[in-house]
């Protein structure tokens, strides 16, 4: 470090280059305006002081798109914030966050959010993606910071008048969005200058004005009078050399279900390395990654044996 009694042009570009890493120059007339200096040449104009107890040092610009008296001019204009307690770095980032959209929050979510299991699942990204361009294409594009909660509310009635299932799901991933959004925003004191409170979180809250539909687990269940002739329609339309392949294979894949209760996601995701035909007890295998709940799971085969083999 060194100081110098004022930057003009020469000075700047006169300043010894270090040896290796950077150095700064700091000049006596106004306290905290520096020029760093790097070992390949280049110069950058700069300011630093403590605000509330923590010392922040803030690039300006380069020297040479700046000059050393616009840099000074933006120099003491930053020094004079930071005097008042403004952090500068903390001010751009509110700005960056004020003008994000609600696009970029989910594809920033959809790539960085971990959950105990590590990254999203395939489908749960392609489901949040589908919810931001379907149900809330009119919101995509533009910023989060203005997505109110009546906002919210009306559009939350309106979904549930034709589909209520679909309501609850698309404002579930709507607030865990927003809540990603805020906690990006969120500055080293603890406040959040972009949505302070979850517009969907305050309209769901204990007594608030919304609540969430009603929703009844399936449970219709095929006759037992109809078990039979079910299964034998779907054997006919297992048979490739009846119909079409992808018929078949989807009515194979329902089979396969209904035999062993696998999920759709779990049984489409069945691949033949975890697949065992032969021996006295065969078996397959869910791994953790396909698993809904995570936990792999091989269970015996015997009933199915038949239906996955044809189905290859």
């Amino acid at each position: 470090m060194a100081n110098v009694p004022k930057f003009t042009k020469q000075v700047v570009e006169g300043l010894p280059l270090p040896t290796e890493g950077q150095a700064f120059y700091w000049e006596d007339k106004l306290q905290g305006f520096g020029v760093r200096v790097t070992a390949n040449g280049a110069r950058s104009y700069i300011v630093q002081r403590p605000v509330h107890g923590k010392t922040r040092r803030v690039t300006l610009g380069p020297h040479g798109v700046l000059t050393c008296d616009e840099a000074q001019k933006r120099a003491m204009k930053m020094l004079l914030d930071m005097r008042d307690g403004i952090n500068p770095q903390e001010e751009k980032r509110k700005k960056v966050a004020q003008s994000e959209t609600l696009r970029e929050v989910m594809e920033d979510y959809i790539e960085h959010k971990r959950t105990k299991h590590g990254p999203l699942r395939p489908t749960s990204k392609a489901d949040i993606r589908n919810c931001v361009v379907s149900i809330f294409e009119d919101w995509a594009d533009k910023p989060v910071a203005g997505i109110t909660r009546e906002a919210c509310i009306k559009r939350f009635r309106e979904l549930s008048k034709t589909a209520p299932t679909t309501g609850n799901k698309s404002f579930r991933n709507l607030r865990a969005l927003l809540n990603w959004a805020r906690e990006k925003s969120a500055t080293s004191d603890g406040t959040y200058p972009v949505l302070p409170i979850n517009p969907v979180s305050q309209m769901f809250k204990q007594g608030g004005i919304a609540k969430w539909n009603p929703e009844k687990a399936r449970d219709t269940r095929i006759p037992k009078d109809k078990i039979g002739a079910v299964w034998m329609f779907l054997e006919q339309q297992a048979d490739p050399e009846r119909n079409r392949r992808s018929s078949s294979i989807s009515a194979d894949l329902v089979m396969f279900l209904i035999l062993t209760g696998c999920r759709i996601g779990e049984a489409s995701g069945l691949t033949w390395d975890r697949v065992k035909l032969d021996g006295d007890m065969p078996s397959y295998h869910i791994s953790g990654e396909i698993a809904k709940n995570h936990n792999p799971m091989t269970s015996p085969a015997v009933e199915v044996k038949q239906v996955v083999a044809k189905s290859g």
